[in-house]
């Protein structure tokens, strides 16, 4: 079912806007960040891709990929199983690393501050004043 072209809020600046401030990430999928914040994005320039995945080929289905963040080793079964990480402020590459870890590192924008934080949140040492 189509999501109807309604205003909704940037789930990174907060704010209220019109369905045409964000881009389709499929036909009838909206992004949930505005085009305005996506742009501040750093996406890997495809001759630089290129580049890193000639002298370091992404691994391959079937293939055992150890992920140096969570010390996993999987059996890629998909494509997507595997990322080619990215700072997305410099686009600078870091590596392959799972999908799991590069889903939670961008949920946490690549924000030390949160991470530190929710560090504390896993250990049960953050709290706050009431």
């Amino acid at each position: 079912m189509a999501q109807e072209a309604k205003p909704r809020i940037c789930k990174k600046c907060r704010r209220l806007l019109p369905i045409d401030a964000f881009e389709r990430n499929r036909p009838s999928v909206w992004r949930s960040e505005c085009k305005e914040c996506r742009a501040y994005k750093k996406a890997i320039p495809a001759k630089v891709r290129r580049e890193y995945e000639t002298k370091h080929p992404k691994p391959q289905i079937g293939e055992e990929f150890y992920c140096k963040v969570c010390e996993r080793t999987i059996t890629i079964q998909t494509t997507r199983d595997v990322n080619l990480d990215h700072d997305h402020k410099t686009g600078k590459i870091r590596g392959y690393i799972c999908n799991r870890c590069n889903t939670g590192l961008g949920n946490f924008d690549d924000n030390i501050t949160i991470l530190k934080r929710a560090i504390e949140w896993i250990k049960g040492t953050l709290t706050f004043l009431s």
